[in-house]
């Protein structure tokens, strides 16, 4: 530029290179080329341009924030408008993607066979699992990606764009492999159909500053706490309800071990400690909030109980996260 000169204009008569997609034929080529004169030219600038309705140049921004409060002001959903097409192409669009949805729901359900044993639909999405991390390529060793990109030339233009491709590639590469990976392992899991899945819980006699390490790996679950009882108190050494002591409000209930169970086994899961003694559980609602309404219920333990549940349930015995 010559000195004196703001700024400087280059008219773009053709688009002969394009990054991102690719030419195939001479209409792609003059497509291209469409965009080029009617969106890059010297009125872009004007503040009467515009994509369309509602889309325009923020040519006024002063500051990289002032240009992306504009973008974040654009609508969520781009009417083909936008880019020049009819609005019956979203027809199509939409079509097309509902087709694929169910063409692909389809695909992965469990097939019958002609003698009856048809393949279950956790088979069906283990096989299809195995199948794509078999084909899923391995990843980039960066120091050779590095080395390789060094010998090209690392800082030619198209170098550059594969480099940028590269990282791409890797971040859905990695991405791919770890839910197939996390998929197949909660498949293979304890074998359980995940409706026969139910929560189960065992209240500890811990306290939250006893806790120091996560629940045993062949139970797995959660430690919770800060829950209060309301209406009832808590034996500590039985691990069970009791009356609540007078003047005693709220009673803070030991740490609990949440976790899943299967619901053929859950007859076995709630047995009293050492095995003695008439225990009944007490489904106990567990509340956010004071006001006991279908809006603060989270869900409910399972407590131990000498007494039948009834009593508790006349007691309007509950528990309050704050």
């Amino acid at each position: 530029m010559k000195p004196g000169n703001t700024h400087q204009l280059v008219k773009l008569q053709e688009c002969e290179v394009q990054y991102g997609g690719r030419v195939t034929d001479d209409l792609d080529k003059r497509l291209l080329n469409t965009f080029t004169r009617v969106w890059f030219s010297e009125s872009t600038f004007s503040e009467a341009f515009c994509f369309f309705k509602g889309y325009s140049i923020p040519a006024k921004a002063k500051s990289i924030q002032q240009v992306l409060q504009h973008i974040e002001g654009l609508p969520l959903v781009d009417s083909p408008e936008v880019f020049g097409l009819h609005p019956n192409a979203d027809i199509t669009y939409q079509t097309n993607l509902a087709n694929d949805t169910l063409s692909t729901i389809i695909n992965i359900q469990p097939k019958d066979t002609g003698d009856g044993a048809g393949e279950t639909r956790e088979a069906s999405v283990q096989r299809l699992t195995n199948e794509m991390l078999e084909k899923l390529p391995p990843d980039y060793i960066p120091h050779e990606v590095k080395g390789q990109l060094q010998k090209m030339g690392p800082l030619q233009p198209m170098n550059i764009f594969l480099r940028q491709e590269l990282d791409r590639m890797q971040r859905v590469i990695s991405s791919v492999r770890s839910t197939l990976t996390d998929l197949r392992l909660a498949i293979d899991g304890q074998g359980w159909a995940l409706d026969t899945v139910i929560l189960s819980d065992d209240v500890t006699k811990m306290m939250r500053e006893d806790v120091s390490a996560p629940p045993p790996e062949d139970v797995g679950g959660v430690y919770i706490y800060g829950l209060f009882l309301d209406g009832a108190g808590w034996d500590r050494r039985g691990a069970k309800l009791a009356e609540a002591p007078p003047k005693v409000l709220f009673t803070p209930l030991p740490v609990v071990h949440v976790f899943a169970v299967s619901s053929a086994n859950m007859a076995d899961s709630k047995r009293p400690p050492g095995g003695g003694g008439a225990v009944s559980l007490y489904s106990c609602p567990v509340y956010k909030k004071p006001r006991r309404t279908d809006l603060n219920f989270i869900f409910s333990l399972q407590l131990r109980s000498v007494q039948p549940p009834e009593r508790w349930t006349l007691r309007g015995a509950a528990l309050l996260c704050d």
